[in-house]
């Protein structure tokens, strides 16, 4: 796959691991080697760089989900001494046509600075997601249920209910999760069945609940309860006013679809990974 003269676009694999964690790093983003091998890994032959000679500057995946028939784009990254050379357009001229072959329906997380590029490779706004952290002095509310550890025992449960929202199954994800941070993953049991869950990721909570409420106090137990001290949240902008607490936001992103409209959510409050949807 050719580029425009100074760097070439063509797909990759885990010998670039090191190159991409340091690409990763150098926008901010703490994601482990581990975590991008599984990006690597499930990303497959959607996953192109960006090479001026031999050396990684830019990357752009798409991350598929089989059963949802939907895939993500992510990871669409280029190093700040080559931006505004085209290297970012270049990689989704060659990436989208290649996904949207097999997946239609595309989905990513943009921020401000990406938003208008993905605009012009026909994506649309449906949702604004905010970055960030409620006031860590506030305690967790009492709630008509038990917190539990996430085991394998509750995560059928959990993942049903991650399914329900997110639109295909993330068992793989929630239990690598759960098994990474076994003292960062709770279940919120009610009447005998998982009301909803929160994991830890790497750079902020990801849950699944059906009630404001469930989602306040799932946020403030995992950050009052975890060993590794409070994460950030990455919610839909309009639930962070039923925290019950002052929510600091730090950048907000926009939830963006190319392929068809977006489905209602089946399940209400969620957090979001944007790395890998």
């Amino acid at each position: 796959m050719n580029g425009n003269g100074n760097f070439a676009i063509r797909r990759f694999g885990a010998e670039e691991l090191g190159a991409m964690v340091a690409l990763s790093a150098g926008v901010g983003w703490n994601q482990s080697a581990d975590e991008i091998g599984e990006i690597i890994a499930r990303s497959g032959k959607y996953l192109l760089g960006a090479f001026a000679g031999n050396e990684l500057i830019g990357v752009a995946a798409g991350y598929p989900y089989r059963d949802g028939g939907f895939a993500y784009i992510n990871e669409v990254i280029v190093r700040e001494d080559w931006r505004r050379r085209g290297a970012a357009t270049a990689l989704l001229d060659e990436l989208l046509p290649m996904v949207a072959e097999d997946y239609p329906v595309l989905r990513l997380c943009a921020t401000a600075m990406g938003r208008p590029l993905y605009e012009r490779f026909g994506f649309f706004p449906y949702a604004t997601l905010s970055f960030g952290d409620f006031a860590s002095s506030a305690a967790v509310p009492a709630v008509d249920g038990e917190f539990v550890p996430l085991t394998d025992r509750e995560l059928p449960q959990a993942c049903r209910l991650d399914r329900e929202n997110f639109g295909a199954d993330r068992t793989a994800l929630i239990r690598s999760f759960a098994r990474r941070a076994p003292a960062d993953a709770w279940c919120l049991i009610r009447d005998g069945r998982a009301a909803g869950f929160i994991v830890r990721a790497s750079m902020n909570w990801l849950f699944q609940c059906s009630s404001a409420a469930d989602m306040a106090a799932l946020l403030r137990y995992a950050n009052a309860h975890s060993p590794a001290g409070a994460l950030p949240a990455l919610i839909h902008r309009e639930h962070a006013g039923l925290l019950g607490v002052p929510f600091g936001e730090h950048f907000s992103l926009t939830l963006m679809q190319r392929g068809a409209s977006v489905p209602p959510p089946g399940v209400t409050f969620s957090g979001f990974l944007p790395d890998i949807g």
